[in-house]
């Protein structure tokens, strides 16, 4: 996660929220990404900015666990203030998904790129200096394909938007992979 610890990109100068304008300062990361996607059944909208830190110097974003059980109900996520100043960040987060070499926004099951956008001026809570908040994200509210390659979790400090990866595992696949490991071990 230490490449993640980078400095943020610039803002884009349209300041725009919205999914499905054009990707700002990303977009040359994307490449020829596709403005839309197909996923589960559904269409997904490229994300606005492609490369997002985990943190600053002044605040840190993480899922607790960068590994999750295809069983798993929430992703955790830790918003850490190591700055001498309040912050506040918005409780709505936004889901996104690796495909093809470039991030897309997941909608809530149910819910309209409309809806997400107000949803994500929703909630403001406010972080002390050197404090630290856990929020949780509930997955049921969205259509996964545990096969992807990786998520993230977007999260909005100030205004300023962080990220942090994650992807799913199943817990039968490490099993067998450490039985196997010990199964071809030599015998003592």
């Amino acid at each position: 996660q230490a490449a993640d610890m980078a400095m943020p990109e610039e803002e884009t100068a349209s300041g725009g929220s919205s999914v499905e304008q054009e990707a700002g300062s990303g977009e040359e990361d994307a490449g020829a990404a596709a403005e839309e996607a197909e996923f589960m059944g559904g269409t997904v909208f490229l994300a606005e900015e492609q490369k997002l830190p985990a943190g600053t110097e002044e605040i840190k974003t993480l899922v607790s666990s960068p590994v999750l059980d295809r069983d798993a109900e929430t992703v955790k996520v830790t918003i850490g203030n190591l700055s001498e100043n309040t912050v506040s960040y918005s409780t709505e987060m936004e889901l996104q998904v690796y495909l093809e070499g470039a991030w897309y926004v997941v909608p809530k099951t149910g819910q309209s790129a409309g809806e997400q956008e107000e949803g994500q001026k929703a909630g403001q809570i406010e972080l002390e200096a050197g404090m630290a908040q856990d929020e949780e994200i509930q997955l049921a509210d969205y259509a996964l394909d545990y096969e992807a390659e990786k998520y993230r979790v977007v999260t909005y400090v100030d205004g300023m938007p962080f990220g942090s990866e994650f992807w799913f595992e199943t817990l039968e696949e490490g099993l067998e992979e450490v039985l196997e490991s010990t199964l071809d071990e030599p015998e003592q």
